[in-house]
């Protein structure tokens, strides 16, 4: 007799499988937060830049701007508005922002990069000049002593280059990337949105800041670090002085390299050190800006102030209220002539033997030498120890917005777009038309003539730069204006000379130098 179960086995009555278990939904997918702009998701250091940033939350949806706020991640790197449109770089490199808004998070990154500069030339270099486009692309023209061109000749085997020529990476390609250039005595540099600098040129007066110490190197070297010799990080401005380099780091401090470093001892270094605050002991820090002179520097800080160290060229170029003519090993704060630190500054120009400082109100300060009026007092000879107002008819100086320290002469823009010119004019340097008398040194500020030679100044300038005996001009429509001499085709017009006393652009082998005025966020430099 069969079983019942066996029965109910026989009929497939058995036990039924367990049921499958349940599929677990899938996990919702992750908020996104992008930068609708600026597109290139780069931020100029220290400069507060509109921003527009998008989050979409796990469903696809976007969130509604009004909802979307921001909240910097940390706060020592970058600095964010809480409804996402302002955004600040602190630091060079990756910075993260903190994106909500709607019940979704994300993490949002973008890059700070140092602030972009056009030219490269200042009070230091001689008859010959780079510029910084607006895509990273550099050009350099005049004389090639030291191998300054950056094309990997000599000055024996390329002399000069008579117009604006692209100069070289290490590859031996065209420089891309570029943010600002400098160029020293016979030496150059560059710096890149990655915070890193190169070098090249004559190396016999320390300013290549490299283990490269040949005498000249004509390819470019990177700018290393002291201990480490790796490739220096963190850079957001380079200025190349007569035996002196000078650079300022994302974080407000400085390091100096070759002669006068301001690092409290008189010796030099071949490699940047820590330039050290006016105790001599602690580091130089929330430093703003830096520029190189002729064998001295300056630092102008986040207060306003501003400190030099270096050699007292002409007795008082370093602005400390006494002429010593001997090395200060430390910064030390300029000074008016009342013994009171100089403040309220917002951009420094170190010349030859003497600097500029612009102030908030529009007001110029100068010091150092005024052997040929280029502190703009009205007369010619002596110097000052101390910082003193430039002057104008009626008064002193006032609406500027950028100035520039040549090496016997001086330049200002006004608010106007005019450009003025004071000091020496043997060179034709203060662009004071054909008719000016060859010595023609003036303490006094005058407007420089048009590029057509007419009376009229100009009126739609946007930056000016002054080297050694030539000044150059940006306008707003991307051209670049340069007079003063041509020796060895300095002023990159596809001649060897005679000076000139008129503004003309600046050529290229096909045509005119053309910038894009917009591409430089922070045209005048004002570094507060």
């Amino acid at each position: 007799m069969m079983s019942l179960t066996a029965a109910l086995a026989a009929c497939g009555g058995g036990s039924s499988p367990p049921p499958p278990a349940p599929v677990p939904p899938p996990p919702p997918a992750a908020a996104v937060a992008t930068l609708a702009s600026p597109a290139s998701g780069e931020f100029a250091w220290r400069l507060a830049q509109p921003a527009s940033v998008t989050l979409t939350d796990g469903s696809g949806h976007a969130v509604a701007a009004s909802a979307t706020m921001c909240a910097a991640h940390d706060a020592t790197q970058v600095t964010v508005s809480a409804d996402c449109s302002q955004i600040t770089a602190l630091r060079v490199g990756a910075l993260t922002i903190d994106v909500s808004g709607g019940g979704a998070s994300a993490s949002l990154v973008v890059h700070g990069v140092p602030q972009r500069h056009w030219t490269g030339a200042h009070g230091v270099s001689r008859y010959a000049a780079l510029s910084v486009a607006g895509d990273g692309a550099v050009a350099a023209w005049g004389d090639n002593d030291g191998g300054i061109l950056d094309q990997d000749a000599n000055n024996a085997a390329l002399p000069f280059l008579a117009v604006a020529t692209p100069a070289k990476n290490a590859a031996g390609t065209p420089w891309a990337g570029v943010m600002q250039a400098s160029m020293g005595q016979e030496a150059g540099a560059v710096l890149l949105k990655d915070g890193t600098a190169w070098a090249w040129g004559d190396d016999s007066f320390r300013e290549l800041g490299s283990t490269v110490n040949a005498g000249a190197t004509l390819v470019p070297v990177a700018v290393v670090d002291l201990t480490s010799h790796a490739t220096l990080q963190h850079i957001v401005q380079i200025e190349l002085g007569d035996e002196n380099g000078v650079a300022l780091i994302d974080d407000g401090s400085v390091l100096s390299w070759g002669d006068y470093t301001g690092n409290g001892t008189a010796g030099d270094s071949l490699l940047p050190v820590q330039t050290v605050g006016t105790d001599g002991k602690t580091p130089l820090g929330h430093v703003a800006a830096v520029s190189a002179g002729w064998n001295y520097a300056l630092a102008l800080t986040d207060d306003g102030h501003v400190l030099s160290w270096g050699f007292d060229t002409d007795p008082g170029s370093l602005g400390h209220g006494a002429a010593t003519n001997t090395p200060a090993t430390v910064p030390a704060y300029v000074v008016r002539a009342d013994g009171s630190p100089l403040d309220g500054i917002v951009q420094v120009s170190a010349g030859y033997n003497f600097s500029l400082a612009l102030a908030a109100d529009g007001s110029v300060w100068a010091w150092g030498s005024n052997a040929d009026g280029q502190l703009g007092r009205g007369n010619v000879g002596g110097s000052s120890a101390v910082a003193i107002q430039v002057q104008a008819a009626g008064g002193n100086l006032t609406r500027i917005a950028m100035v520039a320290a040549g090496g016997w002469h001086a330049l200002a823009l006004d608010l106007d777009g005019r450009v003025l010119a004071w000091g020496v004019s043997s060179d034709g340097q203060l662009g004071d038309g054909a008719g000016a008398p060859v010595l023609n040194s003036t303490g006094v500020p005058h407007v420089t003539v048009s590029e057509a030679g007419s009376v009229a100044g100009f009126t739609d300038i946007v930056s000016i730069a002054a080297s050694y005996s030539d000044s150059y001009a940006l306008g707003r429509d991307g051209r670049v204006l340069s007079w003063g001499t041509n020796f060895h085709s300095a002023l990159g017009r596809a001649t060897t000379g005679p000076s000139d006393r008129t503004p003309a652009v600046v050529a290229t082998a096909s045509g005119t130098l053309a910038l894009t005025a917009s591409a430089y966020p922070n045209l005048l430099r004002r570094a507060r």
